[in-house]
């Protein structure tokens, strides 16, 4: 038995086949080709791109949590010079280039507490020319925002993990009224055009970006 760990890609994986780490035995096994529809939902909206799966295999299966968080760092290290991630099956984590530890998607029941967060930006600034920006950040910073499919209707006609981030940043510069399915937590995601339109006899118009979010996401340790 061994303790498993992921390394999706962008670029192959360089490094030795077996080498030893903290008295631990850890084999890299070859880099596999992967498709689209082979990446986990969590995984392609983690990075873009990713062309390569790299299985990491550490022995013996009990490792110290001190040896662990060692050899973790080590391969964290070789996924960034691959321009990848670092995926842990045995607790549903992943680490980003950026060193941030996440949790895959929670576990959300349809009926638990919510909560909405919302950007107001002033019209002035079309609202298509911050969709690269916005999606960039959902991207880097919350993934589950992004749109597992998205459209003009019920049930969206694109799907994001065979259109890819530059066909949704198009889309959204030439259409309105979009049907948006996020991933969990994310349970909603609203976006309104200002820009253009006459102000509101009510008042102030502006742009907005809401996001819905299950409240358990907000207790959640990195």
């Amino acid at each position: 038995m061994s303790y498993d760990l992921r390394i999706w890609s962008r670029r192959p994986v360089e490094m030795e086949q077996n080498i030893k780490l903290n008295d631990h035995e850890v084999s890299i096994d070859p880099n596999m080709r992967v498709e689209q529809e082979d990446i986990p939902t969590e995984i392609l909206l983690s990075l873009s791109d990713i062309c390569y799966l790299t299985d990491v295999n550490i022995q013996p299966i009990q490792v110290e949590p001190s040896d662990l968080k060692r050899i973790k760092a080590t391969l964290r290290a070789v996924a960034r010079t691959s321009e990848g991630i670092l995926e842990d099956p045995q607790t549903d984590e992943i680490y980003l280039p950026t060193n941030i530890k996440k949790a895959m998607t929670l576990k959300v029941d349809k009926k638990a507490p919510s909560m909405s967060i919302s950007w107001y930006m002033d019209p002035k600034i079309p609202l298509k020319d911050m969709y690269g920006k916005i999606v960039d950040i959902f991207e880097q910073y919350l993934p589950q925002a992004l749109p597992r499919r998205y459209g003009l209707f019920e049930p969206p006609q694109f799907k994001f993990s065979e259109m890819g981030k530059t066909h949704l940043i198009s889309f959204l510069q030439n259409e309105e009224s979009i049907v948006w399915y996020a991933t969990k937590p994310v349970s909603y995601v609203f976006i309104s055009e200002a820009s253009g339109k006459p102000t509101s006899r009510l008042g102030f118009r502006c742009n907005r970006i809401e996001l819905q979010i299950a409240e358990m996401a907000f207790n959640e340790k990195n």
